[in-house]
């Protein structure tokens, strides 16, 4: 059975999203968004990731661009 990703589209982090995505489409942060999305509702329902290498870099990268 193919998965299905489900989005609360009230939740504040879309909000966010969406506004990043409105300034400038092109924002490379949302493909890393996107990505790092997917791959927390994969693991979250038990799946595994294709490469976990690259899930792990986006977080870290993430908390470097917030901290």
């Amino acid at each position: 059975m193919k998965p299905i990703l489900e989005i609360n589209p009230t939740h504040p982090l879309l909000a966010k999203l969406k506004a990043v995505c409105d300034a400038d489409a092109k924002d490379p942060r949302l493909a890393d968004y996107a990505a790092l999305l997917y791959g927390q509702a994969m693991l979250a329902e038990g799946g595994r990731l294709d490469d976990p290498a690259a899930f792990s870099r986006r977080i870290a990268e993430l908390m470097l661009q917030t901290l």
